[in-house]
């Protein structure tokens, strides 16, 4: 007897949920290990953020110990990342926190500089900060110094609004109208104080800043040439560029000055700000010391470099004499005694109350 025989016939209708479930599946892989690697990523920059923070710390810690040795010995330098220099031994201890790895790794001071840099020189008023005067200080007599200034203000467009007038042009600090401001830069001989001296080698100039661009001025290329007896001062009319960080670029000549190279110099900025920069083209003595510091937390490096001034002068006001109230000047001009006109004029030896009084 035979049986029949039966077939099973082949089905493919899970094939279809099966593949659905392995693609479904591989998606959620992907979107499990991309979430992970943007946690482990943003871990990784917060991390870094606070080594960032801390090697930073690390490299100020080097630059106090910089500072720190160059109030014992102001001129010294040094020019290799490890040890001491010409500083005292173990003047630098590199080693902040051994526990957690934080040190700052190379440690380089140089106070030979050629130029004196200042992020920021006030407007000097009766009310608010005093002029900042400098020491300048060469190893040979001064014959040009370059200055170079630019506005604070970090927007581009503010550095090219100066004015563009052949002439300069002083108006209320109300209408100024510039970002960039006007510099008044006086230069007195340190050495010999005798009055001749002071007369013949003072100088007082004002860089005045200006966008025009035409070719006959400001004349000389931006240059200003003291060279007579009587050019004692003046205005440097500047042109101005789009030049970053310093727009203003002038260069006073003191071809007809007292030979000299140990002046103090007082610099003023008028109804603005400035970043400033000037340079006498050579070595500056005492004034500044550049501190390069680089420090380390992990893996993670940190490098700075700031300007660390030399000199102790205590502040100058702006002005020869204060007074509570008001005040009476009078002034009298005369020949001299022989001269055209008779015999000089002397001021009276007492003025009577009220005449200071203007009819």
């Amino acid at each position: 007897m035979k049986s029949p025989m039966r077939s099973n016939a082949l089905k493919e209708k899970g094939f279809i949920s099966i593949f659905t479930a392995m693609i479904i599946m591989g998606i959620l892989t992907l979107l499990v290990i991309g979430f992970s690697f943007a946690t482990r990523q943003a871990q990784r920059r917060t991390l870094d953020d606070l080594l960032s923070l801390q090697a930073f710390y690390a490299a100020e810690s080097g630059v106090n110990e910089a500072i720190a040795a160059l109030k014992i010995t102001p001129n010294e330098s040094k020019d290799t990342c490890d040890g001491s220099g010409s500083f005292n031994p173990g003047s630098f201890s590199y080693n902040v926190d051994n526990s957690i790895g934080l040190s700052y790794t190379c440690l380089l001071v140089d106070s030979t500089v050629d130029d004196y840099v200042k992020d920021e020189i006030p407007v000097v008023s009766t009310y608010n900060s005093n002029p900042i005067v400098i020491p300048v200080n060469t190893p040979a007599n001064i014959t040009n110094i370059d200055f170079a200034w630019g506005s604070t203000d970090s927007s581009a467009t503010a550095r090219n609004n100066v004015f563009s007038s052949n002439s300069p042009q002083l108006p209320p600090a109300s209408v100024w109208g510039s970002n960039i401001g006007m510099l008044r830069i006086d230069l007195v001989p340190a050495t010999n104080l005798a009055r001749a001296n002071l007369t013949e080698g003072s100088y007082t100039f004002f860089l005045y800043p200006t966008s025009n661009t035409g070719a006959a001025y400001p004349p000389n290329n931006n240059v200003a040439v003291l060279n007579g007896p009587y050019q004692r001062g003046g205005t440097l009319v500047t042109r101005c560029t789009s030049a970053l960080p310093y727009p203003c670029r002038g260069t006073v000549n003191l071809l007809g000055a007292p030979a000299g190279s140990s002046y103090y110099m007082r610099i003023q900025a008028y109804y603005n700000s400035v970043k400033f920069r000037m340079s006498p083209r050579m070595e500056l003595r005492g004034l500044q010391a550049v501190v390069d510091s680089t420090g380390k937390a992990n893996d993670i490096f940190r490098r700075i470099q700031v300007r660390v001034p030399l000199y102790d002068i205590p502040g100058h006001e702006p002005f020869g004499l204060s007074v509570a109230d008001s005040i009476c000047k009078r002034l009298v001009a005369a020949p001299p005694v022989g001269g055209v006109g008779g015999t000089a004029i002397l001021a009276p030896a007492f003025m009577p109350a009220g005449s200071c009084n203007i009819d």
